[in-house]
C-alpha cells in the first residue's frame, strides 16, 4: 500500500496531491476522491481507478480484504499511528509489515531518460538561484523570493513533470500552491 506522494507518483505517474496505491502480483489499484478520478485515469492508465470518499482507508481496507491476502506492506515512515491502528483493526488477520524503503530503493536507480532531465532540473535550479541572489539585500524578506521568481519566470513551461512543475492547475493537474513556475522568463532565466 503506497500513499507517500513521491512514491505514488514514481510508480503510477499520478501527480495529484491525494491518493493511495495498492500494488500486488495481480493487481494495481489507485484510490482517489472525486477531484482526481479523471486525472488518475489519464496519468495512471495502467492502474484500476477506484473513486472513494474522504476516508479512503475504509474503502482501501475493504478492497484489501477482497483480495484475500495474508500480508500487506505499508510505508512505515509515512503512515500515521492513527492510520496504522485503523488498518490493524480493519485488517485483523492480515500481517502489516514495513516496506522498508522498497520503493525508495527503486527510485535511486536512474534510467537513460531520467539523467538528462535531472541535469536540466539542476541547470534550472542554478539559474533560479543566480536570479534570487540578485534579490538578496537588507529589507527584502525571503518569503518574497518565490513570488518574485514566479512572476519573473512566467512563460514556456518545461516538461515532463515532476522535475519541472508548472503553475497550479495547469492542464488539469493540481500542484501544491506556492510552487514556483519554472520556464522561460523575461529576465534571463530559461
Amino acid at each position: 500500500m503506497i500513499s507517500k506522494p513521491e512514491n505514488r507518483s514514481y510508480l503510477s505517474g499520478f501527480t495529484g496531491t491525494d491518493g493511495t496505491l495498492l500494488v500486488g502480483p495481480e493487481t494495481a489499484d489507485i484510490f482517489v476522491d472525486f477531484r482526481y478520478v479523471e486525472q488518475a485515469k489519464a496519468q495512471a492508465a495502467h492502474f484500476n481507478t477506484i473513486k472513494v470518499e474522504q476516508a479512503s482507508l475504509g474503502v482501501t481496507s475493504e478492497v484489501i480484504r477482497n483480495y484475500k491476502i495474508n500480508k500487506l506492506y505499508i510505508e512505515e515512515d509515512y503512515l500515521t499511528v492513527k492510520q496504522y491502528v485503523y488498518l490493524k483493526d480493519k485488517l485483523a488477520g492480515i500481517d502489516l509489515e514495513p516496506a522498508g524503503g522498497l520503493v525508495e530503493e527503486q527510485r535511486k536507480v536512474k534510467d537513460a531518460l531520467e539523467v538528462p532531465l535531472i541535469r536540466q532540473a539542476m541547470h534550472i535550479g542554478d539559474l533560479a538561484f543566480s536570479h534570487i541572489l540578485k534579490q538578496i539585500k537588507p529589507g527584502v524578506s525571503e518569503s518574497a523570493w518565490p513570488l518574485n521568481l514566479s512572476f519573473s519566470c512566467v512563460g514556456r513551461v518545461l516538461r515532463p513533470w515532476p522535475l519541472t512543475p508548472s503553475w497550479p492547475r495547469d492542464q488539469g493537474r493540481h500542484y501544491p500552491m506556492g510552487w514556483p513556475v519554472i520556464g522561460c522568463c523575461r529576465r534571463g532565466i530559461s
